[in-house]
């Protein structure tokens, strides 16, 4: 444990993120940061901005989310901007009279958030000054937060949503919008029947991140949401075929029913292991694959020619 105090200076941790909403990897980063740095000298920091499609939650909806998880309102702090969480030094001086010059002050990231289009620059400005932000090390010699921010990065959590989908805020809005209550609670770590309307209302028409097909494993949501896709897009082209008075047209609408026929079969499989909260990875065999490729591959040929 690092402790909360460096010398005369709290070091205070900070961890910004939007939390839509948040997830069991977000709440075991945080108990991380809890167990580092101290109780007293942990806050999370989250805007109330709302976006229909990635921010659907505004503050007060991530909060009940957040006490759900055993976080408390006043670790879980409204912020303009949660990178720049200066109502939490402002709640720092009300309440415990520590100012920048008192603290070194900690920015808990991920690593994605370091690899992917960084929200921060380390390094030199062109004066050859130190940017504002630097890599927290586990030593004494930190300057205070009037000169500088560090960022540490917290230990990779790996967790699976129910079914075996990989856990990110897309793929989980995605779940909890028609999640059972035993699917909420595995995904989540606890349940709340207020919190499960709510998921429903705000996360409806939520879709999953798109995986390439061999990326695709039976008995998740996001293969069944692909199955019934495909057969939409295959049905919608067999109403079409029917429609005209050839019989070679009608003879490939015939063709085309026996993939759909295939492919609801496959996904009566999916339902199945979907059903039974199965969390093993079991991929189509090679020969369902074929089948089903074949027969779709085999029409759109002929229409090419």
């Amino acid at each position: 444990m690092m402790g909360g105090t460096m010398g005369a200076r709290t070091i205070i941790a900070v961890y910004p993120g939007r939390f839509q909403p948040m997830g069991l990897h977000h709440k075991q980063t945080y108990d991380w940061m809890v167990s580092t740095f101290g109780y007293d000298n942990s806050f999370i920091a989250t805007s109330t901005k709302v976006d229909a499609n990635k921010s659907p939650l505004n503050y007060s909806e991530k909060l009940m989310v957040a006490e759900n998880h055993g976080v408390s309102a006043d670790k879980f702090v409204l912020c303009r901007s949660p990178y720049q969480p200066t109502e939490i030094i402002a709640k720092l001086q009300n309440e415990r009279g520590l100012f920048l010059e008192d603290i070194v002050i900690v920015f808990v990231v991920g690593k994605k958030d370091m690899s992917e289009n960084p929200r921060f620059r380390v390094g030199y400005k062109r004066s050859g000054d130190p940017t504002y932000y630097q890599h927290f090390e586990n030593t004494n010699d930190h300057y205070t937060a009037d000169r500088h921010g560090y960022l540490v990065v917290a230990p990779h959590v790996s967790f699976s949503l129910p079914g075996g989908i990989e856990s990110s805020g897309t793929n989980l809005r995605a779940l909890l919008s028609t999640a059972t209550p035993e699917i909420f609670e595995q995904a989540m770590g606890f349940y709340d029947a207020t919190v499960d309307a709510m998921f429903k209302e705000k996360f409806r028409g939520s879709i999953m991140e798109k995986k390439d097909r061999s990326e695709l494993v039976l008995g998740t949501v996001e293969y069944s949401t692909f199955m019934e896709d495909l057969i939409g897009d295959i049905l919608h082209v067999k109403k079409s075929l029917r429609s005209r008075k050839n019989r070679n047209s009608r003879k490939e609408a015939s063709r085309l029913q026996a993939a759909v026929d295939s492919l609801r079969y496959i996904n009566k499989k999916n339902e199945r292991q979907l059903n039974a909260n199965s969390l093993s990875e079991v991929r189509l065999t090679r020969e369902e694959e074929k089948l089903t490729r074949d027969e779709i591959k085999s029409y759109f040929d002929r229409l090419k020619r």
